[in-house]
């Protein structure tokens, strides 16, 4: 699997591309979350895009991840 492979970043390139509205990904993060927590990360953000293709008439939409304050 893409997330299991080539980590968090590829993994929702990956689903934002299946996206019916262009959407753009950025992941800022200095090392690997732990693999729970890049799962989490991981459906959340495909349920998330899903919603936006089917109930919010947006145009655009943006995914950014990032580490705050080492959490």
């Amino acid at each position: 699997a893409v997330l299991t492979d080539r980590g968090l970043d590829a993994a929702l390139s990956s689903v934002a591309a299946r996206c019916t509205v262009p959407v753009s990904v950025e992941v800022d993060l200095e090392e690997r979350p732990a693999e729970a927590v890049e799962g989490i990360a991981y459906f959340t953000v495909s349920e998330l895009l899903q919603n936006i293709s089917k109930h919010s008439g947006a145009r655009t939409a943006a995914v950014e991840v990032w580490r705050a304050d080492g959490r």
